[in-house]
């Protein structure tokens, strides 16, 4: 999985950069505050509160959690907008973004 993440990223020129790149310890991405944020955010949410019939069962319930999350779900962040609303006000239409 971890070789389509990092081909994916080739393919779209992304620049992966991991937090703590100075540390004795090695750098994980789970060590960036947001993503932390999202993860228990959605441990919360999602994980501790279904279970699962099989594997494309859990894929349709995280997919209903992102897209809530990023296009209805309000943030603090980002003046109490959804993520969405917040990069609509800038120009930016996610719904049109290839990924």
């Amino acid at each position: 999985m971890a070789d389509l993440v990092q081909q994916y990223f080739q393919d779209k020129n992304i620049i992966q950069e991991f937090t703590g790149r100075h540390s004795a310890k090695p750098a994980t991405p789970e060590q960036n505050a947001h993503i932390e944020s999202y993860h228990s955010i959605m441990e919360s949410v999602v994980c501790k509160r279904y279970e699962f019939d099989d594997l494309k069962d859990a894929i349709l319930t995280m997919n209903q959690f992102r897209e809530f999350y990023n296009f209805k779900r309000i943030h603090s962040g980002v003046k109490y907008k959804s993520p969405y609303r917040f990069l609509l006000n800038r120009g930016i239409d996610m719904k049109k973004l290839k990924l």
